[in-house]
């Protein structure tokens, strides 16, 4: 019985002509996966770094002072879906190039699928602690196309998107209860502040300072606001230095 297995495979190798790949090929194939997979992995780190550098530009915690329409809505604008599309792209790419491994066969699909997941982790948060994101979103913006850029999620499209919530700019004037506001296009707005307004500690309103501010446009260049951070970029620590 054994006999005639080995002798129907020697006859197919014979009649189909298989031969043995060199050594060196199926190494030159082995190293070109794992290069592959492992550059699947970081590239699927880096927009998921663009994801935090994004979701942090908004305090979740104004979630818990705003009313839930208008919370949904300042979320809807700052979460990043193009680059949340290019994560599990990326994701999955990297699952079937690992299923083209050697080492496919030892590890189940789900405990591959967690270790890549894990790893897109721990990369993103590392490429957003050493501000790769922030460049990375600078020159994704500069590079952009006109055209395109008015459509992707880059911060400098929210910071110029009153009508959204979002302003940006340096501050011109404060008289204690309205912050006159220069914006990133040249335009003067004002900002009023009640009691609810919420400041970030290391935000000082005084001129010149360059703030980020959450709220609602009520008027003709009149804006509400709800939160005042920095205009530099977010962080999990707070200040770049």
């Amino acid at each position: 019985m054994k006999d005639d297995i080995l002798k129907g495979i020697v006859e197919k190798i014979k009649s189909e002509k298989i031969r043995p790949e060199p050594k060196w090929r199926l190494r030159f194939k082995s190293y070109f996966f794992w290069f592959l997979f492992i550059g699947t992995v970081f590239f699927g780190a880096l927009f998921f770094s663009l994801i935090i550098f994004n979701i942090l530009d908004l305090n979740l915690g104004l979630i818990y002072h705003l009313k839930f329409q208008r919370s949904m809505r300042l979320l809807m604008n700052v979460i990043p879906y193009l680059w949340i599309w290019f994560l599990f792209i990326f994701l999955f790419l990297s699952f079937l190039i690992f299923r083209k491994t050697r080492k496919r066969y030892r590890y189940k699909s789900i405990f591959v699928v967690s270790l890549i997941i894990a790893g897109i982790f721990f990369l993103g948060t590392i490429v957003h602690l050493s501000s790769m994101d922030e460049r990375m979103d600078e020159t994704f913006f500069k590079k952009t196309p006109p055209t395109f850029r008015a459509h992707m999620p880059f911060r400098e499209n929210r910071l110029k998107n009153p009508e959204e919530g979002f302003l940006g700019g340096e501050i011109i004037n404060f008289d204690g209860k309205i912050i006159a506001v220069r914006t990133l296009q040249e335009e003067n707005w004002r900002v009023e502040i009640s009691p609810q307004t919420q400041v970030k500690r290391r935000v000082r309103l005084e001129v010149r300072e360059k703030i980020f501010v959450v709220g609602e446009k009520i008027g003709e260049n009149l804006f509400e606001a709800f939160f005042i951070g920095l205009l530099e970029p977010p962080h999990f620590f707070g200040r770049k230095k």
